[in-house]
């Protein structure tokens, strides 16, 4: 961001994000306690994401608790239907990656199905969401971890404030057609992937390089492997 003359909108974007854990962190409150697994579907795989992860940061950043497999400063499991009992948790988040051969849809409709997922005390409880590949994983960047806090606030039905900058052209506004691009691709299909909209040049390092503070590691592109 600096070679390219956008220091101070990146420092105003991370402080933005920074801001919104903070209010959103306090507005969950006891819902921290909550055990929350992370589970994606693929052609022929499946993942439980641990802490190394896009998603995993922001859990982090927020405070949530992880099943003890999945606290684990380590990228993903990769597995398969065997591994279902391990991907239990008080709340399962769950999203789909797609490249538009329906394979990896077939996968999480089979797995949905399996009564194996459905003994799951998350899915007995009715705890289980399915949110967007592409905000949760494969986007990365400040528009994908924006968009990720909604969705926490949105499905845990509590108070969470606009970011700085949304539709007044700020650091952190971006363009109307990019967000509604990945909140559409729910499945993170192909066209979400390398080409989706990052709004600030810090993405182009890699999240995979440790920063001292984990919400500057956020706008780097998560690891959509």
């Amino acid at each position: 961001a600096e070679a390219l003359g956008l220091k101070d909108e990146g420092a105003a974007a991370i402080a933005d994000y920074e801001d919104r854990v903070d209010e959103l962190r306090a507005s969950l409150g006891e819902a921290l306690e909550e055990k929350v697994s992370v589970i994606r579907f693929l052609p022929g795989q499946i993942r439980i994401y641990q802490l190394d992860s896009f998603s995993g940061v922001l859990l982090r950043d927020l405070g949530f608790d992880r099943p003890e497999n999945q606290k684990v400063e380590d990228f993903a499991i990769r597995t398969g239907k065997e591994s279902i009992p391990d991907m239990d948790g008080d709340r399962i988040f769950h999203f789909t990656y797609d490249t538009g051969d329906g394979e990896g849809d077939a996968l999480a409709e089979e797995v949905l199905n399996d009564p194996l997922w459905q003994s799951l005390s998350a899915v007995q409880a009715g705890r289980v969401h399915e949110v967007s590949d592409a905000i949760w994983n494969t986007a990365g960047g400040i528009l994908a971890a924006q968009l990720m806090l909604d969705d926490i606030a949105r499905i845990y039905g509590v108070e969470c404030g606009l970011s700085r900058g949304r539709g007044r052209g700020g650091p952190s506004a971006r363009p109307d057609h990019a967000a509604g691009d990945i909140r559409a691709d729910r499945r993170g299909s192909a066209a979400a992937g390398p080409t989706a909209w990052r709004p600030l040049p810090v993405a182009v390092s890699r999240m995979r390089h440790r920063r001292a503070r984990s919400a500057t590691r956020l706008h780097l592109p998560a690891l959509a492997r």
